[in-house]
């Protein structure tokens, strides 16, 4: 009798088992597909800072995120990508308007996205012939 409980037992343990281990494998598979399918997907560019702008400094910064694994270029210089996506980038403004080009590129796939930024200059400043005082106020007041 304990012999019959016991290979009842051993049979459907190893039935279990296998069970067990092939949802294990077809959830890795499932999982390897998915993986795949994401990995092959096109990259995204999302531009945070420095996009379509009028600014007076030549020095611009563009900020933006994209996916971890891709490498980010901006005008064809590379910038560096944080372990959360995370990417930013100087670029030296000329005056008037400037066409600037960020790229993802994950192996083959790759995403460009252009940006506009009109760059002007502030103007110089210019010395005055007058000195006027307009207004003045004493503080503390009840003295």
């Amino acid at each position: 009798m304990v012999d019959e409980i016991y290979a009842n037992f051993t049979h459907y343990y190893h039935q279990f088992l296998t069970i067990l281990t092939m949802k294990k494998l077809a959830s890795t598979v499932i999982l390897l597909l998915l993986g795949g399918s994401i990995a092959l997907a096109q990259p995204e560019i999302n531009i945070v800072r420095g996009s379509n702008d009028t600014v007076r400094s030549a020095h611009h910064f563009i900020r933006g995120l994209t996916s971890p694994d891709c490498h980010v270029t901006v005008n064809n210089n590379p910038a560096t990508v944080y372990s959360t996506g995370a990417f930013a980038a100087e670029v030296i403004l000329s005056p008037g308007y400037n066409d600037i080009q960020v790229s993802s590129k994950r192996g083959a796939e790759e995403t460009v996205k252009g940006l506009q930024v009109f760059y002007q200059q502030p103007e110089e400043p210019k010395a005055t012939n007058t000195f006027i005082i307009e207004d003045v106020k004493i503080f503390p007041e009840n003295i």
